[in-house]
């Protein structure tokens, strides 16, 4: 998951990338204002694009984007809600090396993202456990608040934050 502010529109930016040796994997892009995921499955089938033309990311405010695999289905989710999904043969492994900001040889790079927070979880997360994540995340969390209201006290303190992980 990432959490992340763009500054500017991207040039098919690479957000995430994982593939193994042989170039099976996915790729998580920005192209202009819109993520899109590719999934190439090698060289016996040609690249599945999912890609939603309506789910834009607002340059600087805070967007969660998210990559489920799970269950022979691939999704892409913005803010929680489903930005588009498909299912991938049965049998389908997603591993090899993970790239994060740019491809592993450094090309189509992010530039103008300040990117907060990447986790990997081993497994899947449904959209409301993405939407309780997001609800905590930042000042503007609204699961958890702490102090009064999070302004700096008097003594020229700054706010405090924490993270409580339940298991």
């Amino acid at each position: 998951m990432l959490f992340r502010s763009l500054d500017a529109a991207q040039q098919d930016a690479v957000l995430l990338d994982m593939r193994n040796p042989q170039g099976v994997g996915l790729t998580l892009a920005i192209a202009g204002q819109t993520p899109y995921l590719t999934w190439n499955g090698g060289a016996s089938s040609a690249p599945l694009v999912l890609k939603n033309a309506a789910t834009n990311i607002v340059p600087k405010v805070w967007t969660h984007v998210a990559v489920v695999f799970a269950a022979d289905r691939l999704t892409l989710l913005v803010n929680g809600a489903e930005a588009a999904s498909a299912a991938l043969p049965a049998g389908t492994q997603l591993s090899g090396a993970l790239s994060l900001g740019a491809l592993a040889d450094g090309s189509r790079a992010l530039r103008g993202v300040n990117v907060d927070e990447f986790r990997v979880t081993k497994a899947a997360l449904s959209g409301g456990a993405l939407r309780t994540i997001i609800a905590s995340e930042g000042v503007g969390g609204a699961l958890l608040a702490y102090g009064n209201d999070g302004t700096a006290d008097d003594a020229g303190g700054q706010p405090s934050y924490f993270l409580i992980t339940l298991q």
